[in-house]
């Protein structure tokens, strides 16, 4: 039969030094306040986050998953859009081809964990976008016009079967693939300003065409004068 003092022993709080720091300081407060609270190895908790300590079911984060979800809520900040690829099956080299060609218009390829990326957008209370969050994902990220950047990844998946557009978010909107397929339709920007420059420039060039027919007419009526005088 186990003696009482063997039972208290069982239960005692261990050293909180013992703990990692950021755990420790907590393990500290619960201890100096007599909170129960128990040391527990660390495992995983939901959505991905690691558990130094555990009070009550709830995990605490370690240091590099809050510093990576917050390079995340850094990125989707500074973003107007955020498209979303399916890469398994492209090659290192392949990989490496796409990355360039998105840096050439103006955009940065990452790949994060999904669980994390699902707690950053939740902390931003942007849009749920679950339903593109399966299997590796890369992100790319897209600082003004999303146009060229969509044509570039059609294009490329197209030449690259194993890389799936999934979807994204355009201002703050969702996107299926089907909407990233329709922006790549669409002129890009410095095509519409082509556009418009043209036509502002059309009406113009009628105008001094029209300003100038009189003038051209007043000189063929003294010319003709002059000829007249002359004979």
């Amino acid at each position: 039969m186990r003696s009482r003092s063997s039972e208290h022993s069982r239960f005692t709080l261990a050293a909180p030094a013992a703990f990692p720091a950021r755990g420790s300081r907590l393990f500290q407060r619960l201890y100096a306040e007599g909170t129960a609270a128990r040391p527990v190895a660390p495992e995983t908790g939901p959505l991905g986050r690691v558990c130094a300590l555990k009070k009550g079911g709830v995990c605490m984060p370690n240091a590099s998953k809050e510093a990576r979800v917050v390079e995340i809520k850094e990125r989707f900040n500074a973003a107007d859009a955020v498209i979303m690829a399916d890469y398994r099956g492209l090659t290192v080299k392949e990989m490496q081809a796409l990355r360039v060609k998105l840096r050439e218009v103006g955009c940065d390829v990452r790949v994060y964990k999904n669980s994390l990326t699902e707690i950053a957008i939740r902390e931003l209370a942007l849009p749920n976008l679950d339903e593109f969050l399966e299997g590796p994902t890369a992100f790319v990220f897209v600082e003004g016009d999303p146009v060229t950047p969509a044509k570039t990844l059609t294009t490329f998946a197209k030449d690259h079967v194993a890389l799936e557009l999934k979807g994204g978010l355009v201002a703050n909107q969702v996107v299926g693939l089907e909407g990233v397929k329709a922006i790549a339709t669409l002129p890009s920007r410095e095509e519409l300003l082509a556009k418009l420059l043209g036509t502002i420039q059309n009406p113009l060039r009628g105008t001094v065409q029209v300003l100038a027919g009189p003038a051209r007419a007043f000189v063929t009526v003294v010319d003709a004068i002059a000829k007249q005088k002359a004979a």
